[in-house]
Formats: structure tokens, C-alpha cells, sequence
């Protein structure tokens, strides 16, 4: 795989502008035992990516959206 899904948010909220951060929160939604989305929290906002989608979507701390990014599924890799 050739990028990890934090590296494509870091790079994302580097071409948005926004300080890259020192850490990335990263969370995990599951149901019935099955991971379903992954959100990378930042200073201002937050990163969804649903598993299987192949788009990542970039919110500020409001939860207005700030960019959709289409990603080829081969180059998210879940952290599960």
C-alpha cells in the first residue's frame, strides 16, 4: 500500500493550509464488531473516511465540510 491513511490527512491539511499537526486522534467506529469509519482528529476539525468509500472527507470544528478527497481504495490502508 502506498499511503497510510494519516499520511493522505496530513498531506490533505497540508494543501489546505492547515499547520500540520503533531498527532492525529484517531477513533474508530464499529458495528457488530466490524470497524465501519475511521476519524483523525486535528486542531480545527476532523477527517472521516467510511471503509470501503473511496472518499475521505475533511470537516472544521463546526462540522462543516472543508473538502471531499477521492482516494483509491489500494492506497487507504485501515488501521485495524
Amino acid at each position: 500500500m502506498n499511503h497510510s491513511l494519516s499520511a493522505m490527512v496530513a498531506a490533505t491539511l497540508n494543501e489546505l493550509g492547515i499547520p500540520a499537526p503533531s498527532a492525529l486522534i484517531h477513533t474508530f467506529a464499529l458495528q457488530e464488531g466490524r470497524l465501519v469509519a475511521e476519524k483523525l482528529r486535528y486542531d480545527g476539525g476532523y477527517a472521516i473516511w467510511i471503509v470501503g468509500s473511496e472518499v475521505v472527507q475533511f470537516y472544521d470544528q463546526g462540522g462543516g465540510l472543508l473538502r471531499s478527497v477521492a482516494v483509491a481504495l489500494a492506497k487507504v490502508t485501515a488501521a485495524a
